[in-house]
């Protein structure tokens, strides 16, 4: 490998690395909130306390799929009765 591909290689290694770090601490969530720091807004949430945002939001996502399915077999079960009253 040449000097010109080395130094590129642990250039571009280094701009990841800051890229990385800075990626970190724009997620990482500041140290003086607790469990009595209270938010205005989800906006506030979302910067103030990133891991408790991203929570709710999987728990949300996580309740609307568990509500789809129970609608989805709910339908199933209905269609299922309707196919078998009209064969009578």
């Amino acid at each position: 490998m040449a000097s010109s591909e080395i130094s590129a290689t642990s250039s571009s290694a280094s701009h990841e690395a800051s890229s990385a770090t800075e990626s970190a601490q724009k997620t990482q969530p500041s140290k003086n909130v607790t469990a009595n720091t209270t938010v205005s807004s989800v906006a506030d949430l979302k910067k103030k306390a990133p891991e408790v945002y991203n929570a709710m939001l999987q728990g949300i996502a996580i309740h609307i799929c568990q509500e789809m399915q129970h609608h989805q077999s709910r339908l199933k079960q209905l269609m299922r009765e309707g196919r078998q009253n009209a064969g009578q």
